[in-house]
């Protein structure tokens, strides 16, 4: 006996059962989270760059702006943001959602080892 005939010959078993399926469907949506603007977590690297006794310009030249020359391209990065204070640079990278962390740390110290003028008093960039 296929579907449509049960229902034609049970009218009250198939009306009952349209009723549980309506209602557990709204229960089920009630309970359901939802949410219109969702917390996401943006993938984000931060590298510090020490000087003690350099001024907030020096730390834009000698270290800011050869940070970002050589992270800017890195593969996923979607906004390169940079500070720069008395003794105290830093450059904020923020990834797309998906990105491999592991694997942009990865890249982010191999470039930044790369760099090779760096101002004798200052500190190595520290993620």
């Amino acid at each position: 006996m296929n579907l449509i005939a049960a229902c034609v010959a049970n009218p009250v078993k198939a009306a009952v059962g349209v009723l549980l399926l309506a209602l557990f469907g709204g229960l089920a949506l009630l309970t359901m989270p939802v949410q219109l603007t969702p917390e996401v977590q943006i993938p984000t690297i931060s590298v510090e760059t020490r000087w003690l006794g350099a001024s907030p310009q020096e730390i834009e030249q000698e270290i800011i702006q050869p940070l970002e020359e050589n992270l800017r391209s890195v593969e996923g990065l979607t906004k390169l943001s940079s500070t720069s204070g008395n003794g105290l640079g830093s450059v904020d990278l923020e990834f797309g959602i998906g990105t491999d962390m592991d694997q942009a740390l990865v890249k982010i110290n191999t470039r930044l080892q790369q760099i090779r003028d760096w101002p004798i008093d200052a500190d190595r960039p520290t993620l």
